[in-house]
């Protein structure tokens, strides 16, 4: 709770670019327990006045998302290397199932948007 973007940015960073591919299909819990936990922190620690619901959250979520995934298939994608280990890339450029999810969210989040489930 320390500064005033939204935080759904953040989260949408970490899940894309940190977690583990079989981590990924835990993504609505995941979201839960992040919205929980800010909700909670905020109570205790007098924090932002105005947090946004589950539904906000959400909505805000998918947005980061997209860009995202306008970011990697713009610039990244084509540094990719699914092939040499490394621990100086983040998740959807150096394992394929992490892409590959990246790539399929993007397609589901553009599809909510559209019909006006993410707002």
């Amino acid at each position: 709770l320390i500064g005033t973007g939204l935080a759904a940015t953040d989260v949408a960073h970490h899940v894309c670019a940190a977690f583990a591919p079989d981590a990924l299909a835990q993504e609505g819990a995941l979201l839960d327990h992040y919205h929980a936990s800010l909700l909670a922190a905020a109570a205790e620690f007098g924090g932002a006045p105005s947090l946004p619901s589950r539904a906000q959250f959400q909505a805000q979520y998918v947005a980061a998302i997209l860009d995202m995934g306008r970011i990697v298939l713009a610039y990244q994608w084509s540094r990719a290397d699914f092939e040499t280990p490394s621990l100086n890339r983040n998740g959807y450029n150096k394992d394929v199932r992490c892409a590959a999810w990246l790539a399929a969210r993007c397609d589901r989040a553009l599809a909510e948007w559209e019909r006006g489930r993410a707002r």
